[in-house]
């Protein structure tokens, strides 16, 4: 049984501990399956994307900050990807 299309995606994986190469490894999984306007969400705790620019560039994606949570030790940062031509809908 194969992966149907997916309307979105929610990550925990440690990114920021990935290389580029493993990053568009498992990002590419879920771009292949994703719906048109799909975002990707993912959790991090560092302060600035926990995508690589150049996987962002590759993947034809873009992101952006969609809260923090600062009680938390280490404060946590929520983050949204998709498409870049599709960052203007909903």
């Amino acid at each position: 049984m194969g992966v149907g299309s997916l309307s979105g995606v929610l990550s925990s994986l440690p990114m920021l501990n990935m290389g580029v190469s493993m990053q568009l490894a498992i990002l590419g999984a879920f771009a292949d399956h994703m719906a048109p306007g799909a975002r990707l969400a993912q959790y991090t705790y560092g302060w600035g994307s926990p995508l690589k620019p150049s996987v962002l560039q590759a993947l034809g994606w873009t992101g952006k900050r969609q809260g923090h949570v600062l009680a938390n030790l280490p404060p946590a940062h929520v983050w949204a990807f998709c498409k870049a031509d599709a960052a203007g809908e909903g």
